[in-house]
This record gives C-alpha cells, sequence and structure tokens, in this order.
C-alpha cells in the first residue's frame, strides 16, 4: 500500500481549538485504543435467595473496581494508561432475578507496546480470578486497534517552519499527547511523518463542544481550506 511512499502528513481536526491554530508534538502524539468485551457466567437465582446462585452483578462491581488497580498500582506512575469500563450489561430489567450473566465492554489506551502487552493479559487475569473466586467464570474478546500515533521529530521541526508560513509564529502550538487514538498510527507505523491538528472551533471557548458532544460544531468554511493549504505546502517541503 505504501510502495513507493517514503513520509506521510496527516491532519486530525480538532474543536476545541480555534481556527486558524495548528497543534503538533514530536513522539508520540494519540495513544493505542484497543477495546475490549468482558463475558461473565454465573448462576441466576432468586433476590430472595442470593445463596443459591453466583451474582454476576456483583462480580462484575469487583471486577470494575479491580481493573482500576491495574494503573494507579501496577503501572509505573511515569508512565500513561487509562482502562476505561464503558457498558455495563447484566439481567433483563427485572428486580427480583439475579441474572445469571454480564457483558462489560471497555477500551484500554496505552503509548508503549510493552505495557500495551502487559495490560492486556492482565486484564484477562484480573477477571478470570476475580470471577473463579465469587464461583463463576470469565472469558474476554479484544478488538485489538491500531499502535499509538508517533511523530518523527524532525519533519515535525519541518513543519511547523512551514506552518509558521501560513498561520504565523502564534498560531502554531506544541500540544501535549492525548490518550485518544487514530488509525493515522498505521501509516506512520510504517513510514516517518507528521500528524497534526487543525484547530476547528469558535474563538469564544463558551461556544466550543468537544467531539462526541450532542452539540459538536466547526468552523468548517475557516478551517478547511487552512488545512488544505497546510497539507499542500508540507507535501512540497517534504518532496524537496
Amino acid at each position: 500500500m505504501l510502495e513507493g511512499v517514503d513520509r506521510v502528513v496527516g491532519l486530525h481536526l480538532y474543536s476545541l481549538m480555534p481556527a486558524g491554530q495548528v497543534g503538533v508534538r514530536p513522539g508520540p502524539s494519540m495513544a493505542a485504543a484497543d477495546a475490549f468485551t468482558l463475558h461473565l457466567q454465573g448462576r441466576g437465582a432468586h433476590a430472595a435467595m442470593p445463596h443459591e446462585g453466583v451474582d454476576t452483578v456483583l462480580m462484575a462491581a469487583h471486577i470494575v473496581v479491580a481493573l482500576q488497580s491495574l494503573v494507579s498500582r501496577e503501572t509505573d506512575p511515569v508512565k500513561t494508561a487509562v482502562v476505561t469500563i464503558a457498558t455495563v450489561q447484566a439481567g433483563e430489567g427485572a428486580h427480583n432475578i439475579i441474572p445469571e450473566t454480564a457483558v462489560l465492554k471497555g477500551t484500554l489506551r496505552t503509548f508503549e507496546p510493552e505495557l500495551r502487552e502487559r495490560l492486556m493479559r492482565r486484564i484477562a487475569e484480573l477477571a478470570q480470578g476475580i470471577a473463579a473466586a465469587m464461583g463463576g467464570s470469565a472469558w474476554v474478546e479484544w478488538k485489538p486497534g491500531s499502535p499509538a500515533v508517533v511523530n518523527d521529530p524532525v519533519l515535525v521541526e519541518r513543519f511547523q517552519q512551514v506552518a509558521k508560513e501560513v498561520v504565523g509564529e502564534e498560531g502554531v502550538l506544541e500540544v501535549p499527547p492525548v490518550m485518544g487514538g487514530d488509525d493515522m498510527a498505521e501509516f506512520l507505523n510504517r513510514r516517518p511523518g507528521v500528524y497534526f491538528w487543525l484547530g476547528a472551533g469558535s474563538p469564544s471557548p463558551e461556544q466550543n463542544r468537544p467531539h462526541h458532544h450532542p452539540g459538536f460544531w466547526i468552523d468548517d468554511e475557516r478551517a478547511l481550506p487552512l488545512g488544505v493549504e497546510l497539507l499542500v505546502r508540507t507535501v512540497l517541503d517534504f518532496l524537496h
């Protein structure tokens, strides 16, 4: 797919940055983001007789809390990782039935491949251990995402010079890394390049909303032409 390609460049619109500004950083910029589904198996019972069952709701609660210890107690504090449980499903809506199954869905976000691999293994081990200790079982399904987005430091410096010619020195910001993921990493994992943030928000911060917010809005009339100019100028610079 990248035969004959020496360098890559891409952009991501950013609604919380005013249109006319550009953000970029050398090295790790966005995290690897892997989705997982934990399946819990217990034994259903009447709510009045919990001793007859294996409560997957209680099992899920213990697992959700314990997963946070993988970051707070098993990960070097100077390294970065996020484990999030975003969905908990159990039962069919009854008030008096202990469900025999539960499902947890979440994401793991990391920058370092070794930490990513270790936490993927530990999430499964922790869930299975807690489930077994409570008389049930657990298994995990992974939907691996892209690796971390890592910008080439030399090309970032060249891009910054190009961007300053377009938006001025004050408009080019060095931004901190974020834990969101992006499949631009697949290109940057194979070729050196730059992935930058293109401001697309309002000059008034109170009007801006983050991505995935129901009030999300971008100033596409200002941002998109600027994005095209930045991409074209950067490609021409990389060709020299």
